[in-house]
């Protein structure tokens, strides 16, 4: 059998990338709570017969290597059979029979041991997909129409897997009007999508809704048109606004991964000064999860209500934000080139880092703000600061006043007054 194996192995196993370091001497407890390393990025195969490798740095015992401990399931849990053959350092995961077209969960541990009867810090959990040999990766078409049991991507119809179902509904067939779709189709159903471009959007009065339904592109989200509004939604990748959108886009239960990133209008050699858009671009988040807001465009107003949750802001045009009061931003940096910024939010990191003269109007609390910029900063907001940290030993600072500090951390060798230009209108305040 294991001679087998190591012919199989030629053509068929993939070595993981992981080499787990063995920890302390303990003695095997086959009901240890496991300590799942996800770690290794999820694989796809059209073998279907995989076996698959793991490999350790010292020799396993293969007495503690067992069907409870090294197992396969299919995406809704139910048991697939394999044999785990130990060889040295290494265990092979091998079929029982040929695996099915599908998503596959492999787990190892907990309780493996070396034979110094050392116990694996870490135990691996590992998916992996078996896609049909005549799956289509990464095709990119145009959305047709939409049926209540199929969509028409270019020119051909598809079904589509439970999890796309609603995203692909009738219910979004205007949305998805001309959209354009990056996707993988086994046979005839797409089983996933990588990117999208919405093209299609509404007016004013009445946004273009597009239901998820708790659906997942795996890569972008492209928007471009105007009034969207996307609902249930997770994007693993970024949301990326065109050029050309300049009004509206407001999301509920959006979850976006990478980055919501907001671009810079450039103005065209044939655009007349006239034409350049002026107009504020709105942006809203409802009960949202977003990674990264990346601001570029001038007078853009980004606002989060309900339980969004942001992690970080990254300010690169004058702009306005607004989040409710329960919502805490982690960082916010204001970068080069901004000269006007207004702050209604919760924050516990704000970093300025402007090379203009900049003025910060709004209101809120503000747990860390540091100054890098050797400019001067016109903090007129209201509310509070808990440390205001002067990084920049040229940089001044004039404070509202409406507008109350903590602490201040001063430049090695300056006063306050040489660095709060109206130090002794606010000093009561600090």
């Amino acid at each position: 059998m294991t001679s087998m194996i190591r012919s199989m192995k030629s053509g068929m196993s993939l070595l993981l990338a992981c080499v787990l370091l063995l920890g302390v001497l303990a003695p095997a407890v086959s009901a240890a709570t496991p300590t799942w390393s996800e770690s290794i990025a999820p694989k796809t195969t059209k073998d279907v017969n995989k076996v698959w490798t793991v490999t350790y740095s010292d020799t396993i015992d293969a007495s503690t290597v067992s069907a409870d401990n090294v197992r396969v399931v299919t995406e809704s849990g139910t048991p697939v059979k394999t044999d785990a053959i130990v060889e040295g350092k290494t265990i092979l995961v091998v079929p029982v029979e040929s695996y099915m077209p599908g998503k596959y969960l492999l787990y190892v541990g907990p309780g493996i041991h070396s034979t110094k009867g050392k116990l694996q810090k870490a135990d691996i959990k590992f998916s992996f997909v078996v896609a049909s040999e005549t799956e289509q990766e990464g095709k990119t078409q145009v959305i047709q129409s939409i049926k209540e049991d199929s969509v028409q991507i270019g020119g051909q119809q598809y079904t589509v897997t439970p999890q796309l179902k609603e995203l692909f509904s009738v219910a979004n067939q205007d949305a998805l009007k001309n959209a354009s779709v990056t996707f993988t189709a086994s046979e005839t159903q797409v089983t996933e999508v990588q990117d999208l471009h919405l093209v299609n959007g509404g007016e004013q009065a009445a946004e273009r809704v597009l239901q998820g339904g708790e659906g997942k592109i795996t890569g972008n989200l492209y928007v471009e048109s105007d009034y969207y509004h996307v609902s249930h939604l997770a994007v693993q990748g970024d949301v990326l606004f065109s050029e050309i959108v300049t009004e509206s886009f407001t999301a509920d239960h959006l979850t976006v991964e990478g980055t919501v990133a907001v671009p810079e209008t450039v103005q065209t050699a044939v655009q007349t000064f006239a034409e350049y858009p002026t107009t504020r671009m709105t942006i809203v988040f409802q009960d949202s999860s977003i990674a990264v807001i990346e601001i570029r465009r001038k007078d853009t107003y980004v606002q989060g209500i309900g339980n969004t949750q942001v992690t970080s802001v990254a300010i690169m045009a004058n702009s306005e934000l607004y989040f409710d009061t329960n919502v805490i931003l982690p960082n916010v940096k204001i970068s080069k080139g901004v000269t006007y910024i207004d702050l209604n939010a919760t924050i516990k990191n704000v970093v300025i880092e402007s090379n203009n003269d900049i003025q910060i109007t709004g209101s809120g609390d503000f747990e860390n703000v540091t100054v890098s910029t050797n400019k001067t900063v016109d903090f007129s907001a209201k509310g509070s600061i808990g440390n205001l940290n002067m990084e920049n030993g040229t940089g001044t600072v004039e404070l509202g006043n409406e507008l109350n500090v903590s602490n201040v951390t001063l430049p090695p060798g300056k006063m306050a007054n040489e660095v709060i230009s109206n130090f002794e209108e606010v000093k009561e305040k600090i």
